[in-house]
C-alpha cells in the first residue's frame, strides 16, 4: 500500500487558553490540497471537534463498497479504532480541537465512549460556530482570536464539576496496577474506562502504543513523540509490524514509504491511489 501522488500542504499547532482547558487539550490549523483522491483515515485515540471550511468532506468505512457520507462542517469525531477512507474534492482548510471527556459531554451530552468510530454533527451550534471561523478565516491564517471566542460560545460554560474524575490510561503500566492507584477493583477499573473511552483498556494501550509509532516515523511530526524509544514499547520487530498493520493497514515501512511518496503533514491521513470516490450524486450541489 501507499501513495505516489504529490500533497501540498501544512499543519500549524496552537495551545488553548486556559479557560477552555477543561474541554479543549490544543488545537491545530490544517490546509493542504488532495488533489481529489481517497485517503486513508486512520485510527485516532483522542476525541476531537473539526470544522472544515473548505471543499465537503466525505468519509465512508474501509470496508469495499460501504457508503459515503458528507461530515458536516462541525463534527465531533469519537476515539476511533478502525480505519476508515476520506475524500474532499481538493481544497483542506480545517481547524481541529483535541477535546478533552468533559468537552465531548458539553458539545454532544455523552461520555467519548459512545462515539466510538463516530462523527457526529453539532446541528444549528455547529453551523453558525462553522460560519463564525469561516468569517475569521479570511487570510492565510484564521484568526485564532475570534475562532477560539466562538469556539468558548459552543460550549458554553465550565460545569461546576465533572460527573466523574476521569480515567487517565499509562500505555506501559499494567492495567491491574493503575485500577489499584485509581482505588478501584480490576473489574470496576476495565468497567469504568470501556464506560468513558469506548474500548477496553488493553485495546486503548495497544493503540496507545502504534499512535506513539506514527509520530515516531513521520518525518514532519507536529506532534511529540513522548519520552523514549516508542519501538521498545513492543516485544520485537515482527510484534510491532504485526501491530501497526492490524491498527492501521500498513506496515511501518509503507507507512513511511507513502508519507515520503505524498508529502502530507498529517500523520493519519495517506493518499490510496485506485479507490473511487463518491458517486456525484452522492455529492452536495455546488
Amino acid at each position: 500500500m501507499g501513495g505516489g501522488r504529490s500533497l501540498a500542504g501544512d499543519i500549524t499547532p496552537f495551545a488553548a487558553p486556559e479557560d477552555l482547558h477543561w474541554a479543549v487539550s490544543g488545537g491545530a490549523v490544517r490546509r493542504e490540497r488532495t488533489g481529489g483522491g481517497v485517503m486513508a483515515i486512520l485510527p485516532e485515540l483522542r476525541p476531537t471537534l473539526v470544522v472544515m471550511l473548505g471543499d465537503p468532506h466525505f468519509l465512508r468505512a474501509a470496508e469495499p463498497g460501504a457508503a459515503w457520507a458528507c461530515v458536516p462542517d462541525a463534527a465531533v469525531w469519537g476515539p476511533a479504532l478502525h480505519a476508515r477512507r476520506g475524500w474532499t474534492a481538493g481544497d483542506v482548510r480545517a481547524i481541529g480541537f483535541g477535546l478533552t471527556a468533559q468537552g465531548v459531554r458539553a458539545l454532544c451530552g455523552v461520555p467519548p465512549g459512545r462515539l466510538f468510530d463516530r462523527t457526529v454533527g453539532l446541528g444549528e451550534a455547529g453551523e453558525a460556530f462553522a460560519a463564525a471561523c469561516r468569517v475569521a478565516w479570511t487570510g492565510e491564517r484564521p484568526d485564532l482570536v475570534a475562532v477560539l471566542a466562538a469556539l468558548s460560545r459552543l460550549l458554553g460554560a465550565q460545569p461546576e464539576a465533572p460527573v466523574a474524575a476521569p480515567l487517565v490510561l499509562d500505555p506501559d503500566a499494567t492495567v491491574m496496577a493503575q485500577a489499584r492507584a485509581a482505588g478501584l477493583s480490576d473489574r470496576q477499573f476495565r468497567r469504568r474506562f470501556a464506560a468513558e473511552w469506548g474500548a477496553a483498556p488493553k485495546v486503548w494501550q495497544r493503540l496507545a502504543r502504534v499512535d506513539a509509532m506514527l509520530a515516531a516515523l513521520h518525518p514532519r511530526s507536529w506532534e511529540p513523540v513522548g519520552g523514549g524509544d516508542p519501538a521498545a514499547r513492543f516485544a520485537d520487530e515482527p510484534h510491532l509490524i504485526r501491530e501497526f498493520r492490524r491498527l492501521t493497514g500498513f506496515t511501518p515501512r509503507a507507512y513511511r514509504r507513502a508519507v515520503a511518496a505524498s508529502g502530507t503533514p498529517t500523520l493519519r491521513s495517506l493518499p490510496l491511489p485506485g479507490e473511487a470516490p463518491p458517486e456525484p450524486a452522492a455529492r452536495p450541489p455546488g
